[in-house]
């Protein structure tokens, strides 16, 4: 009796029920086999998984591993095959390997701003607009312009907080855990740029206030999708990594400038982020936090993009 020339998995030539045929069609991938086969064309690019600590050292010189959360990385090895490593250049300050959070209840009312200003009040002068899904900031405001919700936050807690910026035009934005006497007890980095910001910030012992967005003077651009919810524990087997949004980045120098990208962001406790189209500079600088970053310079197919999406929000812890 003839066997099948494919590869089985349930015994050794002897195929049995639920055994998995490797290669076969509907088979989903493992995150490994997904990007070998992403890149099996000669594609150029590079994809960094903060999951696999074999492909992460403390030093640029690759001598001193990453072996548990909480440690420094100067290098990150590329999974693509291309050998497109990322480097840290300031010795002095590089990010973090961190584990990802497990998250209670989300304490932002009406985020995503789809129920006009429901739950939100306003200080400092600011005047609330909403469209289309998005609270307008107007460069014409000064004074810090704030919006706030009475959600109280607790003392010593951890946070995750997260929000998207668009049609940013100047000024800057950051998240506010307001504490006693409306003292700002801690800040996130400010985001000074479209796109989307999460962090993982702490209240001081004091703390029982609002929670609120504040921008800088001057500041025009849209805000929606916030979030924040308190941080419960942490997952051991999923990792991020944690830039300072000051002066860490991970520097990779390609052969040549790639156009025509797919750039996908694995975004700690958010999920999947996909950008088309974008052109890459020889010289990229990745400073944002993520579980998992692919670029690649052509467009995905349709189940390419369904198969990195599920795999990179299970990364994200979504």
């Amino acid at each position: 009796m003839n066997t099948p020339r494919s590869a089985m998995i349930g015994g050794a030539g002897i195929w049995t029920p639920g055994a998995t045929i490797i290669g076969a069609p509907g088979v989903k991938k493992t995150l490994n086999q997904l990007i070998k086969s992403l890149f099996s064309n000669g594609e150029q690019g590079f994809f960094y998984d903060t999951n696999d600590l074999s492909t992460m050292y403390q030093n640029a010189a690759g001598t001193i591993p990453v072996t548990t959360a909480g440690q420094p990385v100067e290098l990150r090895k590329d999974k693509s095959g291309r050998n497109n490593h990322a480097y840290q250049t300031v010795s002095a300050s590089r990010p973090i390997l961190q584990q990802t959070p497990i998250l209670g209840n989300e304490l932002v009312v009406n985020g995503g701003f789809s129920g006009g200003v429901t739950g939100w009040g306003a200080v400092d002068g600011t005047t609330e607009v909403i469209l289309n899904g998005y609270l307008k900031f107007n460069n014409a405001l000064t004074a810090n312009p704030n919006v706030i919700q009475y959600n109280v936050i607790r003392p010593a807690k951890t946070y995750a907080v997260s929000f998207k910026v668009a049609n940013r035009t100047a000024g800057g934005v950051f998240l506010v855990l307001y504490g006693d006497s409306w003292r700002s007890t801690v800040l996130t980095p400010i985001a000074q740029a479209n796109g989307v910001f999460s962090t993982i910030i702490s209240s001081h012992v004091g703390a029982t206030g609002p929670i609120g967005i504040r921008t800088q003077d001057n500041t025009t651009l849209d805000i929606t999708n916030v979030s924040i919810r308190e941080v419960t524990g942490y997952q051991t087997d999923q990792n991020y990594l944690k830039f300072d949004g000051v002066d860490d980045k991970l520097t990779t120098t390609l052969p040549t400038q790639l156009t025509g990208c797919t750039v996908i962001r694995s975004v700690p406790n958010v999920g999947t982020q996909i950008l088309t189209g974008q052109t890459i500079p020889a010289t990229y600088e990745d400073n944002t936090d993520h579980c998992g970053l692919l670029v690649i310079n052509r467009a995905l197919t349709a189940s390419e993009t369904s198969q990195i999406t599920s795999l990179f929000n299970k990364a994200a812890g979504v």
